[in-house]
């Protein structure tokens, strides 16, 4: 097996460990999903808001996205801020909770490189 595919299995084997044996709040596929693609726009210092997400989510609902948005600001990985300017605009921020998951991810990476 080519030693990549080793770091990945090895990365995923770490991360699988993390839902399983932290106090993080366990998040379905969906919602991982659904973290990575807002982490895109937080890490590119971008706004988005829960319209801009539930249009670009494709694989899911409406509904359905909006149902996730909800359990994960219930499990303190986001908030909903409403705009200061137009009060039906709400935008998804991240929360120290997340960063504090994102963070934990980087050290597994880290780790899962080291033989």
């Amino acid at each position: 097996m080519p030693k990549y595919n080793v770091i990945y299995q090895k990365f995923l084997s770490l991360a699988h460990a993390i839902d399983e044996l932290t106090d993080f709040p366990t998040m379905t596929a969906d919602e991982k999903c659904l973290i990575r693609h807002l982490n895109n726009a937080w890490y590119n210092k971008h706004d988005i808001t829960v319209l801009q997400t539930v249009r670009k989510v494709n694989h899911l609902s409406q509904a359905t996205v909006l149902r996730h948005l909800k359990n994960l600001k219930n499990k303190g990985y986001i908030e909903m801020v409403i705009d200061e300017m137009d009060n039906r605009i709400k935008y998804v921020r991240p929360t120290k909770q997340i960063h504090l998951y994102f963070a934990e991810h980087g050290k597994l990476m880290i780790a899962s490189t080291k033989s």
